[in-house]
């Protein structure tokens, strides 16, 4: 039996499985963008600039250096790259995302338009020298 590009069934599972991936993957970047819009770009620039403008890349995140810093630790695997049995080694590729609270990076959301949560860049905000390769 020969596959036919052009035949009815497969252009409408083709379509159908389309439309449900725009509809369950498309909407959600269009709900965060609209958040986004909603705010002023200049004023999530002023919050950047006062909180970054003299925080220390190197300092703890914590005020009180006698208590812990809890740090969440995610890893999402996406590939195999190579798994080899004879030296029993796995290599993978992923993604290592981490999530903590910095207590030197707090404001008062009323004084910028109502904004609770900001997103930094890595580099604005970690030192590079405790940036690690796995």
């Amino acid at each position: 039996m020969a596959f036919k590009i052009w035949d009815k069934k497969w252009i409408i599972k083709t379509a159908a499985f389309n439309f449900i991936y725009i509809c369950l993957f498309g909407i959600q970047p269009a709900c965060n963008q609209e958040v986004l819009e909603a705010t002023p770009a200049s004023e999530l620039k002023r919050l950047r600039d006062d909180l970054l403008s003299h925080y220390d890349k190197i300092q703890r995140p914590v005020k009180d250096l006698k208590k812990e810093t809890r740090v969440l630790v995610y890893f999402d695997a996406r590939r195999l790259v190579e798994l080899d049995e004879k030296s029993q080694t796995l290599t993978i590729n992923g993604q290592l995302m981490m999530k903590w609270t910095d207590e030197h990076l707090q404001w008062d959301p009323a004084s910028y338009s109502g904004i609770s949560v900001v997103r930094l860049k890595p580099k604005r905000h970690l030192d590079s020298r405790h940036s690690f390769y796995l």
